[in-house]
């Protein structure tokens, strides 16, 4: 029931909706095989402002918290009610 999705977007190609075309496509694909949850795997780092923003932005709420020698952040995107 759950996908997982480990995205990276080189910094020179962000700010150019590189991420939310993909993030769509990934919604819509995970959403038509029947999935749950979408789990972002290996999480996203806290000091990671604009990626918790991306993924908040997107649904995705933050789950647990993690540390490996900086603070990392689970988070999941509910795709059913």
């Amino acid at each position: 029931t759950d996908g997982s999705l480990a995205p990276s977007v080189a910094d020179r190609y962000q700010d150019r909706g590189v991420g939310g075309a993909m993030m769509a496509h990934v919604i819509a694909v995970a959403r038509k095989l029947g999935r749950e949850r979408i789990v972002l795997w290996d999480g996203v780092q806290a000091r990671n402002e604009r990626g918790v923003h991306f993924y908040t932005k997107w649904g995705f709420r933050k789950v647990g918290e993690f540390g490996t020698d900086i603070l990392n952040y689970d988070m999941v995107l509910r795709l059913t009610p």
